[in-house]
């Protein structure tokens, strides 16, 4: 019996036995510690006689910067851009813009210009002159007409600069006639980031017609991959040919088009002059020669 109320007394004193509270670690959510520290911070400022919210309003603006800046899709901005988006001028324009570089949030393109640093490549590069467009093996390699991974982007202009650097990549500039400026279009990169890139016709062309920036064999294997993918429009090729005004390129197009067995002569046959260029232009001019297009056939296609 004395054994009997001796067990329940201990199994009562265990039971409410009270419970140790669980101690929250310095830095987690508890209210406590977050206020303390808060107003510390506000303390510790007011004393200073300094805004004691400066760095949050800071954040907060750099945040609103960033925000609109993929809104509206600006990949290349100058100063005077981020002066309307951020509404700063002078000398707390030049303080936001060094803060933003030292974060890494905005990288400096060129003098007076400024990107940021999640652009992507595709927008920065045909952004950086207005207006042009990417051409050639990047736009072959954009448009699924190419395995290759180019490290060098060619962009299509109206005016001539020098190339620069971004990301890793060259980016380089070729002046091209205005007669000879079309056949591109804006399409979505990443986002709310656009870029202005060739079609797969005028890519194909641009490189026939300047074989320095693209040889002429990726000219013709994209051609090949797009006849049998169905992602090249033969006919529009040969009508924007003619538009684009070059006997080299149309004879070019003509002699791998008959190749891969289509025959392009009634379209292009008026292009054809008397001279014989090279189907390659990078090559040394030895080969047999093709009548029907007037080239020498210096490379096997």
């Amino acid at each position: 019996m004395e054994r009997e109320v001796f067990d329940r007394r201990s199994q009562a004193s265990l039971t409410q036995r009270p419970q140790t509270p669980r101690r929250e670690p310095f830095g987690s959510c508890n209210p406590t510690y977050c206020h303390l520290i808060i107003y510390s911070y506000v303390y510790y400022n007011m004393t200073k006689g300094l805004n004691p919210w400066r760095f949050l309003v800071v954040a907060v603006k750099e945040r609103e910067f960033i925000r609109r800046c993929r809104s509206f899709g600006l990949a290349v901005m100058t100063v005077s851009d981020i002066a309307r988006i951020t509404g700063n001028a002078g000398q707390g324009l030049l303080t936001f813009l060094y803060r933003m570089q030292k974060r890494g949030a905005l990288e400096r393109l060129e003098r007076g210009k400024y990107y940021l640093e999640e652009s992507p490549l595709e927008s920065l590069s045909s952004s950086i002159i207005s207006p042009s467009y990417i051409s050639f093996l990047y736009a072959l390699s954009l448009r699924h007409l190419t395995t290759q991974i180019p490290r060098q982007i060619v962009v299509a202009s109206l005016r001539s600069r020098p190339g620069v650097k971004v990301g890793g990549h060259l980016v380089k500039f070729m002046k091209m006639k205005r007669s000879r400026f079309f056949g591109m279009e804006r399409q979505r990169v990443g986002g709310q980031f656009f870029a202005t890139v060739a079609t797969a016709e005028k890519a194909i062309l641009d490189s026939l017609a300047y074989p320095l920036h693209c040889p002429t064999a990726e000219a013709a294997a994209a051609i090949s991959t797009g006849m049998d993918g169905k992602l090249l429009r033969m006919d529009v090729l040969a009508q924007m040919a003619l538009r684009f005004g070059s006997r080299s390129a149309a004879k070019r197009l003509g002699y791998i088009a008959e190749t891969l067995g289509e025959d392009l002569f009634d379209t292009l046959g008026p292009m054809v002059n008397a001279r014989y260029d090279l189907l390659d232009w990078g090559l040394p001019p030895k080969g047999a020669r093709n009548r029907r297009w007037r080239l020498v056939i210096n490379e096997a296609i």
